[in-house]
């Protein structure tokens, strides 16, 4: 696009115009330039971003469209309309605008911010946490992403794991202290308080908080050390003032007598509101704000004190500290005896007005916050009902009396709050109440710190001082907690508390004690629990693993008896392979549910992966006596056996399981029996039929990648004639499997094919290039656009599609050649002609599940090797098995080569230089056998099926011999014969034939 001078020149311009924050003329002149250039999507992108920020949010919108539709593959053109979106509150289509951002650049943190802010907006709190997750993950992450991040979580109630993310803020921005103070009101949480305590007083960094406050504005600027909590007061003056809300300072007076229990003199510094209350305390002087203070060693916030006699959750002082003033008392209990007398209640459904000074407060006050038609659910016509709301928030709140009319019209709700003068009167009629009712505001401490029965309405996302989980609280004897179940859900508190309200009423009647805690705020917990567990139950679903373990965990504090949470919890776990956790939930579920049949199917999944087979068996053996018919139990059993080697008993019960769920319509359960069926067959050398039923491979869950390859109307197994035709042969298992079955390929061309394409894992493509019957190699696994082809086959497919033209197993060996290019890299000197040269490898590649049971502890195998007067190369890759081969101790008797090995090309070259090869069940074993080098297989007991059930020698590679274990897991026997050989075949000359002992 052809663009002229005097049109960039306006564009500079309007750029300039846009700088100076002249945004009128910015966009005359961006007019100008789209009459002329109508195409420029940078101008339109440009015009909406200037009417955005003139604050035409929805004039920018068409530009930013204009922009998208001529250059819609520009992620920060959909991230800009998202931020528009996102200012006209319209989040849904925000989300879908950052959505598409990410999938055109997904490595900018400021992107994942963007999604999760706006997931938090819909409520989306899951998916919040992954976004924010992913932005602090990515280099260019800031501060603030980790603190979203952080909040999130707390909002969420995933508050287990909030200390790993605020202390990767504290290690990464150590001068901040809002990661410090977040920090410290999560481990107060948990009811952590050494260290919950011990950063409490960072918060005294934030900017603007000193000046705010006269008293702290004082205190501060005496240069009078802080009191800790560690320096003895004893004859020492300390200065106490409030800093935080009036709920704080009430609830940490009960630390000021203690001051002077230690010896101190105390001045206290306190709202004017909030001196009623102190009218008896033990304290040396009492100042309001701007009072000048006397002379003083030490200063502390109110808050703060607690740090000088608690250490533990257990240390709290309990309640009644406070005594409501004598002419207080009588002017209420006068106002009472006026009165009949009933049962009476307190109410409180809103905290304080907002507060201009913190407006990140304000959505806590929020969230805490119910309306007053879900109180009025409470009434009961023999109950008398007592406002203790001052001021009642929102501008779309009604007044009071407009909400007594429409919600309340009935006379037992009286509102005297009009001869509320300060707290001590807020006090005072506490004490002529039965029971108080509150959201959490001041007046729950008021009452608490009165020894008054006190219900909580606590939202989802607690005040750290409530703790985790918990009803009741060490903090006020006479307080029960009603925990939200979900953020937000007020209807199911107040539903709970009003059916506890009635049970309280007819013990009162009644004349009873009323038992403290009621079944409302337990079922308010176990609701609560079950949130988790449905969260955690889609969280699993949808593949977020780690954040599914976090939710059950959650579930489980609040009821370790939850079975359902125990059970997933145990998949979730098997699914992230860290089976010996997933055993120990799964053992937890089946001591609670001894009598549910996939309790211990799902443990002996665990045993099977681990290769506990006698463990497995006998679980579902105990699964097919709860169930008869639990067919992937009796497949299950099948498994357990063909790991103990019990072929014969495995088939029988594979047949077993498939007559219970035929094959008809497969699924992941019957074509996971089919295709173990298929194993124990080739294990048997059935080759006719194991060859069959191994197709049934395509429908379990690990074949998922190479499904998207396979095209059942072009998938060749033989059914027509090759003559004339193209076929493309491809990979779809492990680098041994097609190592294996490479084999097969030049056949294709023997029967008529006229191009045969061969799609390989990249490590391979070095060593197959030339590879004899094939026109082409292609990294696996992208098969390119151009490719024309009639047929497709997979590598482990083709000995089923030979099968009338070849044998079983063709043997000619080698098949494969290493490139020159690499013979020459490796033809290395011999250290000593003496020496037989022996390539080892003790661990299979890590994305292999038989790697718990086929690879050998490092210790021992060295050990095997140690003192024998040969040449020993590691042919071992990845970790950690080369970090373990690079520092142990006998490190220099071995030649390391994992940092010179890159391709499979590579790996025979050096193969090609040794004697003989030593090796777990991997690739480089496949790899030898095909090129007809002396290789030494040492198996598990579980044998894999191409190795048989107990032959020593190999059908697929001549050149292999077996050295099995006697029984699973035990390696010593194995080493041992290994050992012994090694030490006859010391004497050998190198030049002699070299022949193994099969």
């Amino acid at each position: 696009m052809s663009i002229s001078n005097q049109v960039i020149n306006n564009f500079n311009q309007a750029v300039k115009h846009f700088e100076d924050q002249r945004f009128e003329e910015s966009l005359a002149l961006l007019h100008k330039v789209l009459n002329t250039n109508a195409h420029w999507a940078h101008a339109w992108h440009f015009q909406g971003v200037v009417c955005s920020h003139a604050g035409k949010l929805t004039e920018a919108l068409p530009g930013l469209s204009k922009a998208i539709d001529m250059d819609s593959k520009n992620a920060k053109y959909w991230h800009y309309r998202g931020l528009v979106y996102w200012g006209l509150a319209d989040y849904r289509q925000a989300l879908a605008d950052f959505q598409k951002t990410l999938e055109l650049e997904s490595k900018n943190a400021y992107y994942w911010s963007s999604l999760g802010e706006t997931f938090e907006k819909l409520h989306y709190l899951d998916e919040a946490i992954f976004a924010y997750r992913n932005a602090c993950q990515l280099a260019d992450a800031k501060y603030g992403y980790f603190l979203q991040w952080a909040t999130a979580l707390t909002n969420s109630g995933r508050v287990f794991e909030v200390k790993e993310v605020l202390w990767a803020v504290c290690r990464k921005w150590p001068e901040n202290y809002v990661g410090y103070w977040n920090l410290s009101l999560n481990e107060l949480l948990l009811g952590h308080y050494a260290e919950g305590w011990s950063l409490y007083n960072r918060r005294m960094e934030a900017p603007g908080l000193v000046d705010r406050q006269p008293q702290l504005r004082l205190a501060f600027g005496s240069n009078k050390p802080l009191w800790d909590g560690q320096v003895d007061l004893f004859q020492k003056t300390i200065f106490v003032y409030c800093e935080q809300g009036y709920g704080d300072n009430i609830q940490f007076l009960r630390y000021v007598p203690e001051l002077k229990k230690i010896g101190a003199k105390v001045i206290l510094g306190v709202p004017d509101t909030v001196i009623p209350l102190v009218w008896n305390m033990s304290v040396d002087a009492i100042l309001i704000a701007g009072e000048p203070i006397p002379s003083f060693d030490y200063h502390c916030p109110i808050v703060s004190t607690i740090r000088g006699f608690v250490k533990a959750v257990s240390d709290i002082k309990g309640t009644p500290y406070i005594t409501v003033p004598p002419e207080k008392t009588k002017k209420w209990e006068a106002k009472f005896n006026k009165h009949h007398r009933r049962l009476r209640v307190g109410l409180v459904w809103q905290g304080r007005e907002k507060q201009p000074e913190q407006p990140e407060l304000d959505t806590l006050h929020q969230q805490r916050n119910v309306g007053f038609e879900l109180f009025a659910g409470l009434k009961i016509p023999e109950v008398d009902f007592f406002s203790l709301q001052l001021g009642m928030n929102g501008p779309e709140s009604l007044n009071l009396e407009e909400q007594r009319a429409r919600f309340w019209p009935q006379s037992n709700f009286y509102d005297w709050t009009s001869d509320i003068e300060d707290f001590a009167d807020t006090a005072a009629l506490i004490t002529q109440l039965d029971l108080v009712i509150a959201v959490d505001t001041s007046v729950v401490h008021l009452a608490g710190s009165l020894g008054v029965p006190v219900w909580m309405l606590n939202r989802f996302n607690t005040c750290w001082r409530w703790l985790l989980h918990q009803v009741e609280t060490p903090w006020y004897d006479a307080m029960t907690i009603y925990h939200q179940p979900s953020s937000g859900d007020w209807r199911s508190v107040m539903a709970e508390v009003a059916k506890d309200l009635k049970t309280f009423y007819l013990h009162y009647r009644q004349g009873t004690p009323c038992p403290k805690v009621l079944p409302g705020a337990v079922n308010l917990l176990q609701q609560r629990a079950q949130v988790y567990l449905v969260r955690a139950n889609q969280n699993k679903a949808r593949g977020w693993h780690h954040d599914a373990l976090a939710l059950y965990d959650l579930a489980l504090d609040i009821d370790p008896n939850l079975s359902a949470a125990w059970n997933n919890k145990g998949n979730t776990l098997t699914d992230l392979k860290k089976y010996a956790e997933a055993i120990d939930c799964h053992t937890k579920n089946i001591q609670m549910d001894p009598k549910n049949p996939s309790s211990y199917a799902n443990r002996s999944a665990c045993w099977i992966a681990t290769g506990r087979w006698q463990e497995a068996l006998q679980d579902n053996l105990k699964a097919v006596e709860l169930e008869p018919y639990f067919c992937d139990a009796w497949s299950n059993i099948g498994i357990s056996l063909q790991g103990l080697g019990r072929m014969d008993d495995a088939l029988a019960y594979f047949e077993l399981a498939t007559r219970l769920k035929p094959a008809n319509s497969p699924d992941e359960h019957i074509s996971n029996t089919l295709w173990n069926r298929a194993v124990a067959l080739l294990t048997k050398e059935n080759y006719t039929l194991g060859w069959q039923e191994h197709e049934w491979r395509w429908y379990l869950p690990k074949s998922i990648e190479a499904r998207k390859l396979w095209s059942p109307d072009k998938h060749w197994l033989g059914q027509t004639s090759l003559a004339g035709k193209t076929l493309v042969v491809y990979a779809e298992q492990g680098l041994g499997d097609s190592i294996m079955f490479l084999r097969y390929v030049p056949y294709l061309k023997q029967l008529g094919a006229t191009k045969v394409w061969l799609l390989i894992q990249k490590p391979l493509i070095e060593l197959v290039n030339q590879f004899s019957g094939t026109d082409g190699v292609y990294e696996y696994p992208t098969l390119p656009s151009n490719l024309k082809f009639d047929f497709q086959c997979a590598l482990l497919s083709l000995p089923l599609a030979l099968t009338q033209y070849v044998p079983h197993i063709p043997s000619l060996v080698p098949y494969l050649k290493t490139p020159e290019k690499y013979k020459k890299k490796w033809k290395l000197k011999k250290q000593s002609l003496a020496k037989l040269r022996i390539g080892l490898v003790w661990e299979g590649g890590s994305a292999s599940e038989a790697n718990v049971h086929r690879n050998i502890p490092f210790e021992p195998f060295m050990q095997c090797f140690h003192g024998l007067p040969l040449e020993f190369h590691s042919l071992q890759k990845g970790q950690p098995a080369e970090g373990m081969a690079e520092t142990h101790q006998l490190r220099h008797h071995w030649q390391l080569h994992h940092h010179q090995l890159g391709c499979m090309a590579d790996t025979a070259a050096l193969i090609e230089t040794l004697d003989l090869i030593v090796s777990v069940d991997t690739s480089v074993a496949h790899l030898a056998g095909a090129l007809n080098k002396p290789v030494w297989l040492l198996n598990r007991f579980d044998t894999c099926w191409r190795w048989l059930s107990e032959s020593r020698t190999s059908l697929w590679y001549p050149s292999m011999e077996i050295f099995r274990q006697p029984s699973a897991g035990d390696w010593l026997p194995v080493l041992e014969s290994v050992r012994a050989r090694l030490q006859e075949l010391a004497v050998k000359k190198p030049d002699a034939p070299f022949m193994t002992g099969a």
